[in-house]
């Protein structure tokens, strides 16, 4: 049967036999029939997988077709074995307005990583034109990494911290991340899928006026955008150093607008337990006393419930990015996962 019949005229160019040949084998490749009870018993977690790195590729090529700018493009490169592997052009407008941001990236399919653990992300992305860290794009479907028959939580976030200590960037996009995107750029030009709000409110209000202050050059509302979207706009925009004050405007705003009972002073005895008990998800005791203050801690609740602990180190002769701790206890029990 002709699949053109039901696929979307904007993903006509996704509709190849042997790219259904290539998911048929994926999915039928250790094929073993087993009777089941009910359908509700049937295992997808592997399938939910393969098809969010299938709208994975097939949202970037969307946005790259049909975004209006046409030094902006996707195109097929040699990949490794049986993967496939691309090359990603930006172009975007610079504080120069004659010279404009260019960036080329390779992007590859199941590229592991020799970190301790090894990991082998959905996608590695590496800058092409410059030096730069390695971004490692992980797919995160909910059967498959955060259900309680597969309570992967614990495991992941250890590869995600071997990633990180060895300089690479960390990027986890859910299935509603990506189809969000995905139904957003399928329109020319591209509209803006739904904001995830991080800091919203007065806190947004006080991380702005932080930012302009310290002569920030991105907007708080960039770290607001769809997860994917936001991966794009650092992949064009790959300024660490504006990214990194711009983070730190954000939890300076998040701690600015702390109710009072939520934002107090630590003294130097004080700083690790506190933590510990953030890290635990525990909810923080402040000390009581008069020992003199060497930090200013704060508690932030985002918008879907997730406990932030915020922490700075007000002692001389620390560094910007050494004075900020920032602490999210994500609960990992399958009770939580229900």
């Amino acid at each position: 049967r002709c699949l053109l019949g039901v696929v979307n005229r904007n993903e006509y160019d996704l509709a190849r036999r042997d790219l259904a040949l290539e998911v048929l084998d994926d999915l039928l490749g250790a094929w073993e029939p087993r009777p089941v009870a009910s359908v509700a018993e049937i295992e997808i977690g592997k399938v939910e997988e393969s098809e969010l790195e299938r709208r994975f590729k097939a949202a970037l090529q969307s946005w790259t077709t049909n975004v209006d700018n046409e030094n902006i493009s996707i195109t097929d490169v040699p990949g490794t074995g049986r993967f496939r592997a691309f090359e990603l052009r930006l172009e975007v407008p610079g504080d120069d307005p004659n010279r404009p941001i260019r960036t080329r990236y390779r992007i590859e399919e199941q590229e592991g990583l020799s970190t301790s653990p090894s990991v082998l992300p959905d996608f590695l992305i590496t800058r092409m034109d410059d030096r730069g860290p390695k971004i490692a794009v992980f797919l995160d479907g909910f059967q498959f990494h955060a259900s309680t028959d597969l309570n992967n939580i614990a495991a992941d976030a250890a590869k995600r911290r071997g990633l990180r200590d060895e300089g690479h960037l960390v990027w986890n996009l859910t299935w509603d991340d990506v189809d969000a995107f995905h139904r957003s750029a399928l329109v020319s030009p591209p509209t803006e899928p739904a904001a995830r709000v991080i800091v919203g409110g007065e806190a947004r209000r006080m991380a702005q006026k932080l930012q302009h202050r310290l002569g920030g050059l991105y907007e708080i509302d960039a770290l607001n955008q769809n997860p994917m979207a936001l991966l794009l706009d650092f992949l064009a925009r790959p300024n660490v150093a504006q990214w990194s004050q711009l983070a730190r405007s954000a939890i300076g705003g998040l701690m600015a607008a702390a109710a009072d009972d939520q934002r107090g002073p630590l003294g130097a005895a004080d700083g690790e337990a506190f933590l510990r008990r953030a890290a635990a998800g525990l909810t923080p005791v402040w000390p009581g006393g008069d020992a003199e203050a060497a930090a200013l801690a704060a508690r932030h609740e985002t918008a879907n419930g997730l406990g932030l602990t915020l922490l700075v180190d007000s002692r001389p002769g620390r560094e910007a990015d050494q004075r900020w701790t920032v602490v999210l206890a994500l609960p990992d029990a399958d009770r939580d996962l229900t």
